[in-house]
C-alpha cells in the first residue's frame, strides 16, 4: 500500500519518483511539489539543478487525497459508472506516461488514489520504470484489463453487469485494434456514463450539489421564494378569480388569434383557385400545340413526291451529292 493519505514522501534526486511526481502533470496522475527541509516551497528550477546524489533526499509534498480505491471497496461496492470512470482514468494516465517515456510494471487498487472531488489519480510510485519514447501498447492495456476484471468480480451485484462489461470490452477492443485513445473514448458510451457518477460521491451527494449550484445562481433564489409564496397563498385562499378587465383581454386575444387563422386560410384558398385556373390555361395551350403539329405532319405526308423533292432541304442534299460525284469521277 502506498499510503495515499501521506502528504509528504522522501525520494532520491533523479529517481523515477522524483521525475514523475515532480515534473509530470496530468488530471489522473498524482503529482507533487518539491519543498525544502523547512517546509517552504522550493523553486521550480531547483529540480533541474539537483545532482543525482543518493545521500541527499528530496522532500515531495503530494497532492491531497481522501484514500485509495481499496479502502473504498471495503466500505461499499462499486457501480458500473465507477468502473467506467476508473477505466478511462487509468487508460489516460498510462497513455500519458507512455508518451513521456515511462511504464507501469504493475497495477492494483492500492495504486489508485481518490482526490476530494472523487477523481481517480494513479499513484503507482513503486511500479514506475523508465522505458524511453514509446507508444501505448498491449502491456498497458493488459494492466487495465486485469484491474477491471478484479474490480468487476468484487462488484458482481451490479444490476447492469452484462451491459457494462460489454461496453468496457468494446472499448478495449477498439484500443487493441489501433484506434487512437481519444477517438476510442468518444466512440464509447463509457465516457458519457462515467461523467454522471465519479468515484467517491454518491448519487444523493451529486444531486444535492447540483441543487445547491442552481440555487446559488443570481436571481434564482428570488424566483424560488416568489413561487413558494404564490403556492402558499393558493393553498390558503384557493384560486384567485380573474378580474373582468383581464377576462375581456383574454377573450380579445383569443378572437384576434382566431381571426388571423381564418384570414390565412382564406388567402391560401384564393391562391389555390388561381393556381387551378393557370393550370387549366396551360393545358389548353398544350392541346392546341399538339393539334397544330399533327395537322402539319398530315399535310406534309399528303403532298406528291415531286413537291417533297423540291423542298429546300432536299435540294441542298442533291447539290451536295452531285458535288461529291463530280469530285470523285472528274478527269
Amino acid at each position: 500500500m502506498n499510503g495515499a493519505h501521506s502528504p509528504e514522501i522522501m525520494v532520491a534526486p533523479g529517481s523515477a519518483q522524483h521525475q514523475v511526481y515532480g515534473f509530470l502533470r496530468h488530471p489522473h496522475l498524482r503529482g507533487a511539489e518539491a519543498v525544502s527541509t523547512h517546509g517552504a516551497p522550493a523553486a521550480r528550477d531547483r529540480h533541474a539543478g539537483m545532482s543525482p546524489d543518493r545521500t541527499e533526499g528530496v522532500l515531495l509534498l503530494l497532492s491531497s487525497s481522501v484514500g485509495t480505491l481499496s479502502e473504498v471497496l471495503t466500505r461499499r461496492p462499486l457501480q458500473s459508472a465507477h468502473l467506467f470512470h476508473i477505466a478511462l482514468a487509468v487508460l489516460s494516465a498510462l497513455h500519458y506516461l507512455a508518451q513521456n517515456g515511462w511504464r507501469c510494471a504493475s497495477l492494483d487498487a492500492d495504486d489508485l488514489a481518490i482526490d476530494s472531488v472523487g477523481r481517480i489519480r494513479l499513484d503507482a510510485r513503486d511500479a514506475l520504470r523508465p522505458a524511453g519514447f514509446r507508444q501505448f501498447d498491449s502491456s498497458d492495456l493488459a494492466l487495465v484489463r486485469s484491474l477491471l476484471t478484479h474490480l468487476a468480480a468484487s462488484c458482481s451485484e451490479r444490476p447492469d453487469t452484462h451491459e457494462a462489461d460489454g461496453e468496457l470490452q468494446q472499448l478495449f477492443d477498439m484500443i487493441e485494434l489501433g484506434v487512437p485513445l481519444r477517438e476510442a473514448f468518444l466512440r464509447s458510451r463509457c465516457l458519457s456514463q462515467a461523467r454522471l457518477l465519479p468515484v467517491g460521491r454518491t448519487v444523493e451527494t451529486a444531486e444535492l450539489r447540483v441543487r445547491q449550484s442552481h440555487r446559488s445562481k443570481p436571481g434564482r433564489r428570488r424566483r424560488l421564494q416568489r413561487a413558494k409564496t404564490v403556492r402558499t397563498a393558493k393553498r390558503a385562499t384557493g384560486p384567485v378569480p380573474k378580474s373582468a378587465k383581464q377576462t375581456q383581454k383574454d377573450r380579445a386575444r383569443r378572437r384576434g388569434a382566431a381571426g388571423r387563422l381564418v384570414g390565412l386560410a382564406t388567402l391560401l384558398g384564393r391562391v389555390q383557385t388561381l393556381l387551378g385556373r393557370c393550370d387549366a390555361q396551360l393545358q389548353l395551350g398544350v392541346d392546341w400545340c399538339e393539334r397544330r403539329a399533327r395537322a402539319v405532319s398530315e399535310d406534309l405526308s399528303a403532298q406528291p413526291l415531286l413537291l417533297r423533292l423540291l423542298t429546300p432541304k432536299a435540294m441542298a442534299t442533291t447539290v451536295v451529292a452531285v458535288a461529291m460525284l463530280f469530285a470523285l469521277f472528274a478527269p
